[in-house]
């Protein structure tokens, strides 16, 4: 009998390490490049408590994003049908969300983007970074939660189990 609800776990797991790794890699290309850049102004880069945050945020939302893609995807099951919902949600869905002024700041890109800015303070149009944390982490929870759902609901039992 297939075991669809731990490949979906695998495949969550797989996902946050690679992120993670991407992430990683690409503050530390940030890093870098923006250190050449002051470099060759005459200035020096210092990666403080005004820089690091936003880095950090950004393998953060990283994260979240991944665990959302997951989810996503297996709601979808078709890779193109998982991308262009996900591009016209970011791209459509978003922008009519900002309509309503207050719960814009709740929709998932704008939560994502509140975790990059990292903000300790939040304000009409953008959540505070922890808050924001926790509403991309439900969001990761319901998507990953509805993806498990699907994914079960497709095993074929076998006879004679």
């Amino acid at each position: 009998m297939p075991v669809r609800g731990r490949l979906l776990g695998a495949k969550l797991v797989a996902a946050l390490l690679v992120v993670f790794a991407l992430a990683l890699a690409a503050d530390a290309a940030t890093v870098l490049i923006s250190e050449l850049w002051y470099q060759g102004r005459g200035l020096t880069l210092h990666v403080g408590s005004n820089t690091l945050p936003p880095l950090l945020g950004a393998i953060g939302a990283s994260l979240l994003a991944a665990g959302i893609g997951v989810g996503v995807g297996a709601l979808f099951r078709r890779q193109t049908g998982a991308i262009i919902a996900v591009l016209l949600w970011l791209l459509i869905g978003e922008s009519i969300i900002s309509a309503v002024r207050d719960a814009s700041r709740f929709a998932p890109g704008h939560a994502l983007a509140a975790v990059v800015a990292a903000h300790g303070t939040g304000s009409r149009d953008m959540l505070a970074v922890w808050p924001a944390t926790v509403v991309g982490l439900l969001y990761v929870a319901v998507f990953c939660g509805a993806g498990f759902l699907v994914v079960i609901g497709s095993d074929v039992p076998s006879s004679g189990d």
